[in-house]
């Protein structure tokens, strides 16, 4: 299962990091500050389909840690496309995911099914040194931006929360 350096994504895997502070990964007083989200519902749900997979999946108990499939959980949860094509919905594209998120993203993105892969297109002219900028979701409430990123954004459209 673990293919280490034979891995065609090892130099990828090397530059994530090694600590992620998804609210996946949150203790209990980081939790207790969240306490009146939807956010502790959610996490204590997804937490538990992850152990369930653990305990049932010896493959998965012969090769990693709980902790080791949280963590990993958490960076395709924070680094995941959401394409919806057809036939393909979430998916990795490595380094891709380093884009930082902007309202006013300056790049779209898209499945391609002739190139077999994510295609880019600007969405107006890019100046030389600008950083490129992708958008995480204009509609995604603050609660989901949040347990996916870590971060939350201003503005009316992000500003649904739902507290319990």
């Amino acid at each position: 299962m673990k293919k280490g350096e034979q891995s065609k994504f090892h130099k990828y895997f090397n530059i994530l990091p090694k600590k992620f502070p998804c609210p996946l990964n949150y203790n209990e007083q980081e939790m207790a500050m969240l306490v009146n989200t939807s956010i502790p519902r959610f996490i204590k749900g997804v937490r538990g389909e992850i152990e369930l997979c653990y305990n049932e999946n010896q493959a998965i108990k012969d090769n990693v840690t709980l902790d080791e499939l949280m963590h990993v959980n958490s960076m395709i949860l924070s680094r995941k496309f959401n394409l919806s094509s057809e036939t393909i919905t979430d998916c990795m594209v490595p380094f891709a995911d380093m884009a930082n998120h902007s309202d006013d993203n300056n790049i779209a993105y898209s499945y391609s099914w002739p190139h077999r892969g994510v295609v880019y297109r600007a969405l107006r002219n890019i100046k030389r040194g600008e950083e490129i900028t992708i958008s995480y979701g204009k509609t995604k409430p603050n609660d989901v931006i949040f347990f996916q990123y870590a971060f939350t954004l201003g503005g009316e459209d992000h500003s649904i929360w739902d507290a319990v």
